[in-house]
């Protein structure tokens, strides 16, 4: 997927942030603004196991009780929805520091200027994904 293709879904999806609503031990709905029924996005549901024990004990599934592939995969859907603007901006800052005129003494009187030129937009861009 290119990175044209990826800011094209971004804008096309659901907007964020999206979070899971936990309906009981059967099922969690991937929803936009916390609301599932006006904002659903999807439902996952616990491992067997998982989905038994809670029904046994007469208790909820909650989340992180039990990291299967399935929850893990739910939380990253979440995740990288809730940053993808954020990763986007990070490669296209990349793409200007790739594409900049190194050479071009208009822009960098040296080699020393444009490294710290380089320097400074990483620091930057790493700052605002950590912000996230």
């Amino acid at each position: 997927m290119t990175l044209t293709e990826l800011a094209r879904l971004e804008e096309m999806a659901t907007e964020g942030p999206w979070t899971w609503y936990i309906h009981d031990y059967s099922m969690a709905t991937l929803c936009a603004d916390g609301d599932p029924i006006e904002n659903p996005i999807m439902d996952v549901g616990p491992c067997k196991s998982c989905a038994n024990a809670a029904k046994n004990r007469h208790e909820e599934w909650k989340w992180g009780r039990c990291l299967t592939p399935k929850e893990n995969n739910a939380c990253l859907i979440v995740a990288l929805r809730n940053h993808a603007k954020a990763l986007i901006a990070c490669a296209e800052e990349l793409r200007n520091i790739a594409d900049a005129k190194r050479f071009n003494r208009d822009h960098f009187r040296d080699d020393t200027e444009f490294a710290d030129w380089v320097k400074s937009r990483a620091i930057h861009t790493l700052r605002s994904l950590e912000e996230v």
